[in-house]
């Protein structure tokens, strides 16, 4: 594998952007899944949001 190379995972097609040992860094243009940023209404931060509270939780998996 190469950056800019494409793989085929799942039902998606992901571009390598970055590969740093043995880990890579890649990125689709389909939607994979859809979240709000925060579900009530009001003025929040990254630092509050719920979306950042799912991303830190997969990047656990």
């Amino acid at each position: 594998m190469q950056v800019g190379d494409k793989i085929v995972f799942d039902r998606y097609e992901w571009r390598i952007l970055e590969i740093q040992n043995t880990t890579a860094l890649i990125i689709t243009e389909d939607i994979v899944e859809q979240r709000t940023y925060h579900s009530i209404y009001k003025d929040t931060t990254w630092d509050g949001c719920e979306i950042r509270k799912v991303c830190a939780f997969l990047a656990t998996l």
